[in-house]
């Protein structure tokens, strides 16, 4: 939208504009100058008072040296391995890392999947529960 638009928009609803007052500078009243958001300012002089403070926004983060009680050794230099990250591998005796198949047409496929899901359960927990209930063994515990 155009500036003229939004002029006759604004008179035809009947909103009224306030006139802005200029804003007063009084050069006498500017004390310190503090740094701003530039590059080149932060190479001012730090304001009294402020180079002593160990908190201060003024002073340089990478001049703050961390105390040797926080200061943690390199791998490399200890000689220690690098760990994995991530999660910590299962056990495999706690582990289902063996998959069994068996030929369905996708009909019947569907009847299994859906029997399973009424029930509340995946078709895997289903079909072991089954086939374990079938043979007459109770479940293994993974624990």
């Amino acid at each position: 939208m155009s500036k003229k638009e939004m002029a006759r928009l604004m008179r035809a609803r009947g909103v009224r504009l306030k006139p802005r007052e200029p804003r007063k500078s009084n050069p006498s009243s500017v004390q310190e100058k503090k740094p701003g958001r530039r590059l080149s300012d932060a190479f001012q002089q730090v304001p009294h008072g402020e180079a002593k403070k160990p908190q201060s926004v003024y002073r340089v983060p990478d001049s703050w040296e961390a105390p040797a009680s926080v200061k943690k050794p390199l791998p490399e230099e200890e000689g220690q391995l690098q760990r994995k990250r991530g999660p910590k591998k299962k056990p495999d005796h706690k582990r289902r890392g063996v998959s069994m198949g068996f030929s369905v047409s996708p009909e019947e496929e569907f009847y299994l999947r859906k029997h399973a899901a009424d029930k509340g359960l995946t078709f895997s927990e289903w079909a072991r529960a089954t086939l374990f209930k079938a043979m007459g063994r109770k479940i293994p515990d993974r624990t």
